[in-house]
């Protein structure tokens, strides 16, 4: 399964977004459709920001991480990240996004200090749900 660009109900038209590349945090950003924003939501629970290719792991993507530790979610290379489980999400289309190593979830907030007054967090599911936009479904060969 693939998707395109990821947005969320409480934030219509701003998408998931890999932010500034020096940076490993996710953020919601205007949607644009450009590789930044390109999300792969995969059959094994995989949410990967970046360029979408054949090959599993592409240099520019990253894998959105729920560490259990903080509020915000983090973006990190899907091969460095110590624990698997912390990588790996349940979703379906136009419901919410849940880490399935801690049960929460990614949704977003408003918040005077972020981007455009929208910020990512993983907490308590509040029912928020997100869309891909251009969902690629690949049957079975």
């Amino acid at each position: 399964m693939r998707g395109i660009t990821k947005e969320n109900s409480k934030a219509s038209g701003y998408c998931l977004d890999q932010g500034a590349e020096d940076d490993d945090r996710a953020i919601l950003y205007p949607c644009h459709g450009m590789s930044s924003q390109l999300v792969r939501y995969s059959a094994e629970g995989l949410l990967q920001l970046g360029p979408l290719g054949s090959t599993a792991f592409l240099p520019d993507s990253k894998c959105l991480i729920d560490d259990g530790k903080g509020r915000t979610p983090t973006l990190k290379k899907c091969e460095d990240v110590s624990r698997p489980a912390q990588r790996l999400w349940d979703f379906t289309q136009n419901g919410p996004i849940v880490s399935r190593d801690t049960g929460r979830c990614l949704e977003v907030e408003m918040s005077k200090e972020a981007n455009f007054g929208l910020r990512l967090v993983v907490q308590r599911c509040s029912g928020q749900k997100w869309m891909i936009r251009n969902w690629i479904k690949h049957g079975r060969h």
